[in-house]
């Protein structure tokens, strides 16, 4: 019975139930009984059927696709993100579609254009800004979206931390462990992802009475670039013994720039990171991180898409909030 080109026929058949019921299953829009579910998926299987999408997509009006928008498709905590999202989505029967956006205006809103033109069923849009005429034309897209940016309003549903916590976290470890003289070494400038870290870092302090002072903070981007450049700047400053980052790339490259300068660590300055990436583990000296998960993030993303994507949900914007925990390693140590 197995053939090249098998049909919706022949799995009803194998399966011994109407062409109807099979629709129903595979299209997820009834429910179907467990046991001709089971009978469908062993005469799914023995076929090697696959639906035809485009015939799917006049029928349904759903292309079966979601977007996927990053600002650096190169940090690994993306990347992580992106596998867990394909595999989840894989799953349900969806196409995921990866845009990178190297974290610039014009390009997100290329990436919004895309999923008009594509017609895409849902996107998922993580971005460490907020444009205002990114935000416009989020709000005029004809698809789902779950997005990692809050935005100050709730205007889609979000998966996100409490504002700053990652850094606050990193800061206060600092703090407990001796280092009154902190600096932050901050992201891409002008993002609310950077400010909103700042933040964390300055409230920590303030926690502690301590007095902000602007040249403790340089700001320059996400990225094992800006860690260098940072490193650069805080080899100068001999008074500060602890230094906050804004994520593990940059906590990178400031280790690369001391370990190049013949500098130590974590003797002379100690370093946290965010997002725990899995290279952070193996670092020499390993790094001291707030963890970010990528797949938590992933699956309450997916989750909050589908729902949507179903019709099982068509209220308000939710949002979700990710966990945040401290790691310690060796890239900090108690003041002397």
């Amino acid at each position: 019975m197995k053939n090249n080109n098998p049909t919706m026929n022949d799995v009803a058949r194998l399966a011994n139930v109407s062409n109807a019921t099979v629709s129903r299953y595979l299209n997820s829009k009834t429910f179907v009984d467990k046991e001709k579910a089971q009978a469908i998926e062993k005469a799914v299987e023995v076929l090697n059927y696959k639906q035809n999408k485009i015939a799917r997509f006049l029928k349904t009006d759903k292309t079966m696709q979601i977007m996927m928008v990053v600002p650096d498709i190169e940090n690994p905590y993306y990347a992580k993100m992106y596998k867990t999202i394909q595999k989840l989505a894989y799953k349900n029967d969806y196409t995921v579609l990866l845009f990178n956006t190297d974290d610039k205006k014009e390009k997100e809103k290329e990436a919004l254009k895309l999923v008009d033109e594509l017609r895409v069923d849902g996107l998922i849009f993580c971005s460490t800004n907020d444009y205002p005429e990114v935000i416009e034309g989020l709000k005029q897209v004809n698809a789902c979206i779950v997005s990692s940016n809050s935005f100050d309003n709730f205007y889609f549903d979000t998966v996100h931390a409490n504002k700053g916590e990652s850094v606050y976290l990193g800061t206060k470890h600092l703090l407990d462990y001796g280092h009154l003289n902190i600096g932050y070494a901050g992201g891409t400038v002008g993002s609310i992802l950077n400010k909103r870290r700042k933040g964390g870092y300055i409230r920590a302090l303030q926690e502690r009475n301590i007095s902000i002072k602007e040249e403790n903070i340089f700001d320059y981007s996400f990225s094992i670039e800006g860690g260098l450049k940072a490193g650069e700047y805080f080899s100068k400053r001999k008074d500060i013994t602890g230094v906050a980052c804004a994520n593990d790339l940059i906590a990178m490259g400031i280790i690369q720039y001391y370990i190049k300068n013949n500098l130590k660590l974590p003797q002379e300055l100690s370093i946290v990171g965010v997002d725990d990436i899995e290279y952070a583990s193996y670092y020499n000296p390993s790094i001291t991180t707030v963890k970010n998960d990528p797949e938590e993030f992933a699956i309450n993303a997916m989750n909050l898409l589908l729902s949507r994507l179903d019709g099982t949900y068509s209220g308000v914007s939710r949002e979700v909030f990710s966990s945040r925990r401290l790691i310690i390693r060796e890239s900090t140590r108690r003041k002397e």
